[in-house]
């Protein structure tokens, strides 16, 4: 007799709010894996990308429907022994984790863990003894934990993984919108949330510095601040800078409107230092259009950019130097164009969707038998 396929409770957020972990669920759970039937059930703790790590009273509330709900899954459908979770990387989100898998893992021995976080480590070291304890024993001893670049492989380990295997975020390959180059200043675009660890007020201080130099440029900002106030705060320190009047502020965007961004930019600029920054989908959609890409030399980062070779690298946090890589490329095409082609090249050979699906089914194979 044939073996059916292989059963997962799929616990994770997909968009809202959108950030990286939201869209890669999103992806997997876009079709099927073959030999694989994937149940999905919304990990919906945070609405608004701003309240990630962030203790609010309704988030426990919907914690603990989603342990319910959970519950009521695994009496309607015992046969589904694998559960597949990506724990956080704050503390907030680890005793979050912590607690749901310690109701929940008695009922699904195999457990993948998909770790969308980096820094855990640091944020263990300070933690008071008996937190630690209880998140590591509550994560512990997973059927497959996967990290999403190379240099997350060690940090895996913190929860002793009875296998590890790395699976590099992937993005949709969408058709390019048709836009052409116009003529006016170099446009560099920023894309993320709008959040001084994110990197948008280095962003904002190296604009500055470039208008201070006499550089010219344009600056398209695509994100959502965390409320009305942080928002306001930016804008007015555009205006301090005199920038603001080569500022194009387009507020959240998804889909084609954002596409259509990323096709009117000549350079990419991701400055984050962000504490749990792993993969960015966003650097991965920089590389999928083909654009000379600006990085900080930040955590998940620095694997993407392969020491300079496929994007440029700046200290994090270093206005002064940010100034001076974007002056580089904003007057030197010919580098702005090799960086471009070399950024398609290593999306097409390490990123594109088919390639994440088969790296993900691969891991799923290595420790289950699909049908």
């Amino acid at each position: 007799m044939s073996q059916g396929p292989q059963e997962i409770l799929f616990l994770g957020q997909v968009p809202p709010p959108v950030h990286g972990q939201a869209v890669i669920n999103a992806l997997i759970l876009s079709r099927p894996l073959p030999g694989y039937i994937l149940h999905h059930i919304p990990l919906d703790a945070s609405h608004l990308a701003g309240e990630t790590g962030k203790f609010k009273i309704g988030k426990v509330l919907r914690t603990l429907r989603t342990v319910f709900r959970v519950l009521r899954f695994h009496f309607g459908h015992p046969q589904v022994r694998t559960l597949y979770y990506p724990p956080g990387g704050s503390r907030l989100g680890l005793l979050r984790d912590s607690f749901l898998l310690f109701l929940l893992r008695r009922f699904f021995p195999n457990l993948i863990l998909h770790h969308h976080a980096r820094g855990v480590d640091r944020v263990l070291d300070t933690l008071p003894s008996w937190e630690r304890r209880f998140i590591l024993s509550s994560l512990s001893n997973p059927l497959l934990s996967i990290a999403v670049s190379p240099d997350g492989e060690e940090e895996c380990q913190l929860f002793s993984p009875q296998t590890v295997r790395v699976v590099w975020n992937g993005v949709q390959d969408t058709p390019f919108p048709d836009h052409a180059r116009d003529s006016g200043p170099i446009n560099i675009l920023f894309l993320g949330r709008l959040s001084e660890e994110k990197g948008i007020v280095v962003f904002l201080s190296a604009l500055g510095k470039l208008k201070e130099r006499g550089v010219s440029f344009r600056a398209t900002i695509v994100g959502r601040a965390d409320n009305e106030e942080s928002l306001g705060r930016l804008i007015s320190l555009a205006r301090t800078l005199q920038i603001d009047s080569a500022i194009s502020w387009k507020g959240e965007l998804s889909g084609k409107a954002k596409d259509e961004q990323f096709a009117l930019a000549d350079i990419y600029c991701n400055p984050t230092h962000y504490p749990f920054e792993a993969c960015p989908v966003t650097g991965i959609e920089g590389f999928k259009f083909g654009k000379a890409c600006v990085f900080s030399a930040w955590r998940g980062l620095l694997p993407l950019a392969a020491e300079n070779e496929f994007a440029l690298l700046f200290p994090a946090k270093d206005s002064e130097a940010l100034a001076s890589t974007l002056e580089q490329l904003i007057l030197d095409a010919p580098r702005r164009e090799e960086l471009g082609g070399k950024a398609r090249a290593r999306y097409l050979e390490l990123f594109t969707e088919e390639q994440f699906r088969r790296n993900l089914q691969g891991a799923f194979d290595s420790v289950l038998s699909p049908g």
